[in-house]
């Protein structure tokens, strides 16, 4: 090998020998007998045929198409990543963002930034490295695929409650879900004794997984509840209402008076993730499992209760 070259440089890629990994987003390119196809992006549904060196891949649309490895190209699409090495924007260098599609003509991704205002950026591709690639609907709904159920994690994951967080943490990386993003108990009650009588209340930053107290054992020193508020989807992005805020305040307030060795912390649909739709989507898919680590449910009620699809 060449001074300074990779004595592996010259050996078949992984990706070429034994096809995408599956669960893989991919972009068409290069196809001669169906040009119309080239840019659209797929996410690959089986393992590479030996026989025919194809991999079946299913498109946003639902149609399964079978290609070849050439006409494939594995991309950042729908994933979670950092931004690095911008010089006109140094800016935005380290900031969290979800992956959108890749123009094949100019090389550069469409980003969305985690900043709750669903900035986008176009960057190119060398500025965009992975995060995390989390599961996302079409993975667990597709016809292509074996029929996914829930029975089996929920039967594992029956104790979760009592288990220490950190196995739970660990089980929603192994299944491509999200940790969970949690509202304090304490400061919700914080806002409410400093706001003033009859003002609106926002909930407060919700902190991440890794910041709820623990035991001694790695479990839980706080009350883990699940939160359901009116709404008209399973993961909403959108706010809850101030009049909801103040009123699981004054529970919160309660149930701390009532146990201050346990303060409650909630998982609320709205803020469970952070402001991207990959995030989202994997939170919808895996939403079963969160709410089975919480110790309760708290639902708030309201006056359009009887005509919500969800609540």
């Amino acid at each position: 090998a060449a001074r300074g070259a990779s004595v592996f440089q010259d050996l078949p890629s992984l990706s070429g020998t034994f096809g995408f990994p599956v669960g893989a987003c991919v972009i068409l390119k290069d196809l001669q007998k169906a040009p119309q196809l080239n840019g659209l992006i797929g996410t690959v549904g089986s393992p590479k045929d030996q026989a025919t060196g194809r991999v079946q891949i299913i498109l946003r649309d639902g149609q399964v198409k079978s290609l070849r490895h050439e006409n494939l190209k594995e991309v950042l699409t729908g994933a979670v990543v950092r931004l690095h090495g911008l010089q006109g924007a140094a800016e935005l260098n380290g900031r969290i963002a979800e992956c959108g599609d890749l123009d094949l003509t100019s090389g550069r991704y469409t980003v969305t930034l985690a900043d709750g205002k669903y900035t986008t950026k176009r960057v190119k591709a060398e500025n965009v490295e992975l995060v995390k690639r989390y599961v996302q609907p079409i993975q667990i709904m597709s016809t292509q695929r074996r029929a996914f159920t829930w029975q089996s994690e929920l039967h594992q994951g029956s104790e979760a409650f009592r288990q220490p967080w950190a196995d739970s943490k660990s089980r929603f990386g192994d299944l491509g879900i999200p940790a969970p993003r949690l509202i304090p108990g304490p400061a919700l009650v914080q806002l409410l004794e400093t706001s003033e009588a009859g003002s609106g209340l926002a909930l407060p930053e919700a902190v991440s997984a890794e910041q709820v107290p623990l035991d001694a054992d790695g479990r839980l020193a706080c009350r883990l509840l699940c939160v359901s508020c009116e709404r008209d989807t399973c993961i909403p992005a959108s706010a809850l209402k101030p009049a909801d805020v103040r009123r699981l305040a004054l529970c919160a307030k309660a149930l701390i008076s009532h146990d201050q060795s346990r303060p409650p912390y909630f998982l609320l649909p709205e803020t469970c993730v952070k402001a991207l739709s990959c995030l989202h989507n994997a939170a919808l898919c895996g939403w079963p499992l969160l709410m089975q680590v919480c110790q309760g449910l708290l639902c708030v009620e309201s006056e359009h209760l009887s005509r919500k699809a969800w609540f």
